[in-house]
């Protein structure tokens, strides 16, 4: 409520419109540089190296503005924080890490470091993906070595029906696809119908009280919503942070605050979580994370089986940088969405008998939404599961470094040397 206790206490709602004016534009932009156009460098600049030829190595310059970008995108989001921290603090409560409570600025700092790693993986992925596309249409050892071996891996896999997979450049352009699918459709799931239209949209404090209406499936937001949508898409684990514990005591005040005590808008508020939290497992938990943990995976293992020990290194580290990041973000989710849960199941069992049709259906609504999330979520489970024992067969159980679930080790490889490849 907004003044609760005799104190003035501001929602989201009321303190989004300013982040989302002067700061979310410049953080998108940044995102857009690292998905984009840092690749879009890394491919035209990559050059084939070695005696053999096998890879492409960008040039490490590339590395030097990421040091900059890293710190405006942690500063961009210190300053959409301090907008969103009042209410969410002030409705959510004292935070807490790992389950225990901890010091505001104990718990700032470890979310920041978060926020790093999320962003480092996002632009080595994209230096990683950028290198195997350049390799694969210019490196004569690529397509004379490591092709066939992961056309032989692909077919004898469960995969094997998707055919174009058998051409590992597919698999690094599906990686990077869904990166810039899910930048698209972020961005046009919060700018205004209206905007786009040259019309006006109020960004102050407290305005758009009725929201207004985005191009994806004509749905209709207020200000939090766009300022949720815009800092996922850009990696702000700070804002992020505490946003389902607000939507449910959010619920919860309404609920107490209606003398009618009707638990619609409790399951109404919940469901649009939910319909938030759906959305976002299916790009980023399914689509993106899948894409990149099976892309970096099999990359590395071929990199084992060519026996090129100084990439191995690199790739080994990027790849569990990324295994640590979908950890994560599962992780983040699981556990907002068994708070929802619980929260469901306690206001339906003490207002069952007073609960009317509209109030059911908007329930059922809602129970719906969570079962599609805990579908979507089980499937990057047993996906990162798959990588992780595909990680380990090939690190010490097979020969060729080669490994899938049908059929185990690949055999029937040449083998490789190409340790003298610089």
């Amino acid at each position: 409520p907004k003044n609760y206790e005799g104190r003035y206490q501001p929602g989201l709602y009321d303190v989004c419109g300013p982040p989302l004016r002067w700061y979310m534009p410049w953080a998108t932009l940044g995102h857009l540089v690292a998905t984009i156009l840092v690749p879009l460098l890394a491919v035209t600049s990559s050059q084939c190296e070695g005696t053999h030829e096998i890879l492409a190595k960008y040039p490490y310059w590339l590395w030097f503005p990421f040091f900059l970008w890293v710190a405006l995108m942690v500063l961009l989001e210190w300053k959409c924080f301090t907008y969103t921290v009042v209410p969410l603090i002030g409705i959510s409560g004292p935070k807490r890490l790992f389950c225990v409570d901890a010091n505001f600025w104990v718990w700032a700092f470890v979310l920041v470091l978060l926020s790093l790693v999320t962003q480092s993986e996002v632009w080595s992925q994209g230096l990683l993906v950028a290198s195997a596309i350049r390799a694969s249409l210019d490196c004569k050892g690529w397509k004379e070595t490591l092709e066939p071996a992961w056309s032989k891996a692909w077919n004898d896999s469960m995969w094997a029906h998707f055919e174009p997979g058998g051409n590992l450049s597919v698999l690094a352009g599906l990686a990077w696809g869904f990166l810039v699918l899910q930048l698209i459709v972020y961005v046009f799931r919060a700018v205004p119908l209206k905007l786009l239209q040259c019309g006006r949209v109020d960004y102050r404090c407290g305005t758009e009280p009725n929201g207004y209406t985005v191009p994806v499936f004509c749905m209709r937001v207020w200000h939090a919503d766009a300022v949720k949508t815009l800092a996922s898409l850009n990696r702000m684990v700070l804002v992020l942070d505490g946003q389902t514990e607000y939507a449910i005591n959010r619920a919860y005040f309404k609920l107490v605050s209606d003398p009618k005590q009707n638990p619609f808008e409790f399951f109404h508020i919940l469901k649009m979580d939910m319909r938030f939290m759906l959305f976002d497992a299916f790009f980023v938990n399914l689509l993106q994370n899948g894409a990149k943990l099976q892309f970096q995976t099999s990359y590395w293992a071929l990199l084992m089986y060519a026996n090129l020990d100084v990439n191995v290194r690199w790739t080994r580290f990027t790849l569990c940088l990324t295994h640590l990041t979908c950890a994560h973000s599962l992780y983040r989710k699981l556990i907002e969405w068994v708070k929802v849960r619980e929260s469901r199941i306690m206001v339906r069992e003490e207002f069952r008998t007073r609960m009317a049709v509209a109030d059911w259906r908007e329930y059922d609504k809602l129970v719906f939404f969570q079962r599609s999330v805990a579908v979507v979520l089980t499937l990057q489970f047993l996906f990162q599961l798959l990588c992780a024992i595909k990680f380990c067969m090939s690190e010490w159980h097979c020969e060729s470094h080669l490994w899938n679930l049908l059929h185990g080790c690949v055999e029937g490889l040449k083998v490789v040397d190409a340790t003298n490849f610089d």
